[in-house]
């Protein structure tokens, strides 16, 4: 491989080697459609690289008959398409360059060497060959290395597209000697009135849609014109609707502007003085939407014209300003205002009236003195308060300060009803004087000027006995039942318990104590009519009148004999095996049969006239317990059970219960919850699921077909640096559209393993527009962001719909956008975006593990065509993505990545030579004469899908 390595330098040094592009033949163009159909509609390759790439093609030591053109026959007009296709001349000399031949035997004795095997092998001349020995001949045959194509006397890298036919490129693993056609490859079908082509499974290219050309300006004849492109011509002098009823006569100008003369609205207000001025005090201005002025109220600084007002200022629409109250400080003058624009504060003296010298500890304040003066005499401040301190404060005047303690002695002398006086928060307060004799049969009361009295009461009172009843006071003052000696006035202690005696203590009432002994039973069942007390109670015998009969209801009368009541209803006849027995006639008649089946395969069922149902154990092991939420059910002698089944699902947003006849019942419920996404707000179950508003709009766009630009022509890429008259790569761009798209000369080494990413939702662009988005060329943003699908991941990438993540890289801090392009602009059905300001990560796709190596993109700008918009979304369109990268940006990410990751034919060294082979910067960003960064265009097509969450 050393050797492979050390004869590409050569090839770069000597500029000797085979190159990747060859010089056109008569009637060769970029498209097989047009071959020989109109020779002067084709833009002919000139077939030049730069001279540190061009490879030498006058050697051919592989196919010496070969011309280095493909067959193609001469173009049938009545011919279908297929019969147009390019036919590729299969290899002549396949012995030439034989992949299975081996290197043979290199050791040469000069002294016995007969024939070729004497000749040492050389070095190839094509940096995709090397020259071998074949072990059968000894001749030294050159064999095509693999990852390479020799087609027409020229080496290509692998998914390298051929130099004249754009659908066409080198697949070793197809054909090494052909070009081979990549379906739905970008193309460019050379009509500009076409957009989104692509290439067929057959290599031709396919014109896509049609280019609207809208402009959305009615001003203008919208149309394209092959060869030329979107023709936008204006209309001088057409009637148009500048969608604004203030504007009348309107016409269309030679800008294509909608314009005419423009309804004035100006409202006057007057000054003090009667003035006619322009009322500044309002924003005068036309609805758009009803040709009627709008005078709207503002809040702007004013002058009202008259002296006597201060910090004039808009309200209402009228200029209002405060009354200058001309005031100088001194209250020795007369202060006023003469109204007017040029008067204003007199200040006249006065020798008469009060004044005020703004000192609180001075009263009868009055002008005097030369010069004059307003002064008056001190204030006393005594408020007669042994509780307080008396000062003054000339900002307040008199402070009575309080006193919080002391003895003190009140203000007017103390009264009869207090003692002990003293200062309590400023105020002198005595204790109540106590007067209480104590003597239940006397009122106490205090009088101020006399002091404590008492008269005699001659209601109840208590004497303290809990055994009397009915005391008063009598007129000695005492506390007395009338007569202790009558049981009116006695506490009645009888319990009517004739087992329990009963008597008054005069501390606490009454006291029963159970008696032993015979007792009197009054119960008219009772036989004797006597008994014995135990434990409080009087125990007797009583007669039984039960009959036997349960429709019959049994008892005493009260002359000691028993009878018996016929009854209704149900009964019991005894025999514990029937039921629903009723009484008839003094008889328990009917019932059935009683079911014992419990319907348990626990048990043996059966019924015992006596005992009722009988439940033996079976002696089984498994039964079911009819419950849906358990398991395992098994006998426990004559019990079925089993164990409790768990109703789990994990869901916040479920209630979890068991329902005995069906089992585990999830039910949604409204709680609020989180769903573990940051950027959605207000998260609240519903219909079993956590979820919130997201922070992103739904939907937004995800681009599919993504390529990097193959040419420098419309739909491959962008104006980077602003000027239409550069572009790249050169020699396959369109410099009237200034397209910068140097990157295409090395999109084939990204292509596939880009595009497959894109194809497998792994490496996803999305574009957000925000709510503001308008077609009428109104500055809105749009957000962009790289991410990946995510649940559901069977669903088709290529198609609408989605769910996608967010990587953390593109969201500051977790969930704003970090690449946002706030001059999005829609004019018609075309969308421009970006510029000089403006930058965007681009990923390409590196190694076996598909790494996404991030390139900045700056001077990042958008271009998108045939957008079509429903309800506010963007719902399709054509675009390209543009910007430049610095080499060293791109080349030092390839060197940092591990050499295992670069799978064989490729290793890492040799992808680094043909990168610096084939890549040409051709921008000079710092201006020091060196271009030191490469020009990258992308194209796309928009769908729609939703971001849900970051990844």
């Amino acid at each position: 491989m050393k050797r492979i390595l050390l004869s590409v330098f050569a090839c770069l040094t000597l500029v000797a080697c085979g190159g990747g592009h060859v010089s056109p033949g008569p009637g060769d163009s970029g498209d097989i459609d047009k071959i020989d159909n109109d020779p002067d509609s084709i833009t002919q390759d000139d077939g030049q690289l730069d001279s540190s790439r061009d490879l030498q093609g006058d050697r051919d030591p592989i196919k010496p008959e070969d011309d280095g053109q493909l067959d193609i026959p001469d173009a049938d007009p009545d011919a279908d398409a297929d019969e147009q296709e390019p036919e590729v001349e299969e290899d002549a000399d396949a012995e030439v360059i034989d992949p299975d031949v081996d290197a043979g035997d290199t050791d040469i004795d000069p002294d016995t060497c007969v024939g070729p095997w004497c000749e040492e092998c050389g070095t190839s001349e094509h940096f995709c060959s090397e020259i071998v020995r074949d072990s059968d001949t000894g001749e030294c045959v050159e064999q095509l290395l693999p990852g390479f194509c020799f087609i027409n006397n020229q080496c290509y890298i692998m998914n390298q597209p051929s130099p004249n036919y754009q659908c066409m490129f080198c697949v070793p693993d197809v054909d090494p000697y052909a070009f081979t056609a990549i379906d739905k490859a970008p193309c460019e079908d050379g009509n500009p009135c076409t957009v989104g082509d692509m290439c067929s499974a057959d290599g031709h290219c396919i014109p896509g849609g049609p280019n609207k050309c809208d402009d959305n300006n009615e001003c203008t004849i919208d149309r394209c014109f092959d060869g030329q492109g979107c023709v936008n011509t204006v209309q001088v002098g057409r009637e148009c609707d500048p969608k604004d009823k203030c504007v009348s006569n309107p016409q269309c100008n030679a800008q294509g502007e909608c314009t005419g003369y423009r309804k004035n609205c100006t409202d006057n207000r007057r000054l003090w003085d009667g003035t006619v001025v322009p009322n500044d005090c309002t924003d005068d201005l036309c609805n758009k939407d009803t040709g009627e002025c709008e005078f709207v109220p503002n809040n702007n600084s004013c002058d009202d014209g008259n002296a006597c007002t201060l910090n004039d200022t808009c309200s209402n629409g009228q200029c209002i300003g405060v009354r200058d109250l001309c005031d100088d400080g001194n209250p020795c003058t007369k202060d006023t205002c003469i109204d007017g624009p040029k008067s204003g504060c007199v200040h006249q003296n006065n020798y008469t009236d009060p004044c005020d010298d703004g000192n609180a500890c001075t009263v009868n304040d009055y002008c005097n003195g030369d010069p004059l003066v307003c002064a008056g005499v001190p204030r006393v401040c005594n408020d007669r308060n042994p509780c307080t301190v008396d000062s003054c404060d000339p900002d307040t005047g008199c402070v009575f300060t309080p006193i919080d303690g002391g003895a003190c002695n009140p203000t007017g002398g103390a009264d009869a009803c207090h003692v002990n006086y003293r200062c309590v928060q400023g105020e002198c307060v005595g204790e109540p004087r106590d007067c209480d004799g104590g003597h239940v049969c006397k009122i106490y009361w205090c009088d101020p000027a006399r002091g404590c009295q008492s008269r005699s009461n001659f209601g109840a009172c208590d004497d303290g006995n809990a055994c009397t009843v009915g005391e008063t006071c009598n007129s000695e003052g005492e506390c007395k039942v009338p007569d202790p000696n009558l049981d009116m006035y006695k506490l009645d202690c009888d319990d009517g318990n004739p087992c329990t005696h009963d008597r008054c203590d005069s501390l606490v009432g009454c006291i029963h104590t159970n008696i032993s002994g015979p007792c009197h039973d009054n119960d008219p069942c009772s036989q004797v009519g006597s008994g014995y007390c135990r434990a409080g109670q009087c125990i007797t015998e009583t007669r039984d009148c039960d009959d036997g009969n349960p429709c019959t209801i049994d008892s005493c009368n009260p002359a000691g004999g028993c009878f018996h009541t016929i009854h209704h209803g149900s009964c019991e006849d005894g025999d514990l095996c029937t039921v629903n027995e009723s009484c008839v006639d003094g008889l328990c008649v009917g019932g059935v049969d009683r079911d014992c089946d419990d319907d348990n395969l626990c048990t043996i069922d059966s019924c015992d006239p006596r005992y009722g149902c009988i439940y033996a154990p079976s002696g089984a092991k498994t039964c079911d317990d009819k419950s849906a939420c358990t398991i395992n059910d098994r006998c426990d002698g004559q019990i079925c059970f089993g164990d409790p089944i768990l109703c789990e699902d994990n869901n916040i947003c479920t209630d979890n219960t068991c329902d005995p006849a069906v089992g585990c019942q999830f039910i949604p419920n409204d709680l609020p919850c989180d769903d573990n996404n940051v950027c959605t707000y207000d998260d609240q179950c519903s219909e079993g699921q956590c979820r919130g508003i997201s922070m992103f709009e739904d939907p937004v766009n995800k681009v599919i077909n993504f390529w990097f630009g193959t040419t420098g022509n419309q739909g491959h890429g962008v104006n980077v640096d602003g000027d239409q008259t550069t572009c790249s790569p050169k020699g396959n761009c369109a410099p009237g559209l200034g397209i910068d798209n140097a990157f295409a000369e090395i999109s084939f080494f990204f292509n596939d393993a880009f595009t497959n990413a894109t194809a497998a939702g792994d490496n996803i662009l999305l574009i957000e527009h925000e709510p503001e988005i308008n077609t009428s060329g109104v500055p809105y943003t749009m957000n962009l962001y790289w991410g990946e699908r995510i649940e559901p991941v069977s669903c088709d990438t290529s198609s609408a719909g989605c769910n996608y993540g967010v990587y953390p890289s593109q969201l500051i801090p977790a969930c704003d956008p970090k690449y946002v392009f706030d001059n999005t602009i829609i004019r018609g059905s075309t969308l421009t975006a970006g510029g000089f300001d403006y930058e965007f990560p681009v990923f390409v796709v590196v190694g076996k593990n598909n790494n996404l190596i991030p390139l900045m993109l700056r001077w990042a700008r958008i271009h998108m065509v045939n957008v079509e918009i429903a309800g506010g979304v963007v719902t399709s369109g054509l675009g390209a993505l543009g910007g430049w990268v610095l080499v060293d940006e791109l080349l030092n990410a390839i060197r940092a990545m591990d050499k295992t990751e670069f799978e064989y034919p490729y290793t890492k060294e040799m992808f680094l030579v043909y990168l610096e082979m084939f890549l040409k910067p051709d921008l000079d960003i710092d201006g020091d004469g060196v271009k030191e960064a490469f020009s990258m265009g992308l194209t796309f097509q928009v769908t729609t899908g939703s971001i849900i969450r970051p990844l």
